[in-house]
């Protein structure tokens, strides 16, 4: 079931987001790039993104959150993780933004995760390019 996350869920957010980070990420990332990361993910950090301009939508199965994507501004999303890859969770989160009211969506992708934003008709729009030790692909997805 998807849903808008309360402020209450944030906790249980950043932890997802850290151990999706540890178990599959930050070997792509430098040293300097995994410590820039890491803050990005922190709760004080999500609190503020929360209060701000940010929108977290939730994937939870049995009361367990197992996926969260935060779109940033109403058009960006700045971070989708899910536990569990390959079941769907991230294409269900994705596709709530892509039939809704969006004309334009955009990610600084995970390069490892281009061909997932491609599946959903995004195009890149630059190189990979690295910022801060953190790597990324922008690409956008325009409504026809």
């Amino acid at each position: 079931m998807i849903e808008r996350a309360k402020k209450s869920d944030l906790n249980s957010i950043s932890v997802l987001m850290n151990d999706v980070f540890e178990s599959h990420m930050q070997e792509a990332y430098t040293q300097k790039g995994r410590e820039n990361f890491r803050a990005l993910l922190k709760l004080e950090m999500l609190v503020e993104r929360f209060d701000n301009n940010s929108d977290f939508f939730i994937y939870r199965k049995n009361n367990e959150i197992e996926g969260v994507l935060e779109l940033e501004s109403g058009f960006h999303i700045a971070f989708l993780f899910v536990n569990y890859q390959g079941k769907g969770i991230g294409t269900a989160l994705c596709k709530k933004l892509i039939d809704g009211d969006n004309d334009l969506i955009s990610v600084a992708a995970f390069p490892e995760s281009i061909s997932f934003y491609k599946k959903l008709g995004f195009s890149s729009v630059d190189e990979k390019r690295v910022v801060d030790g953190m790597p990324f692909v922008l690409m956008i997805k325009q409504s026809v």
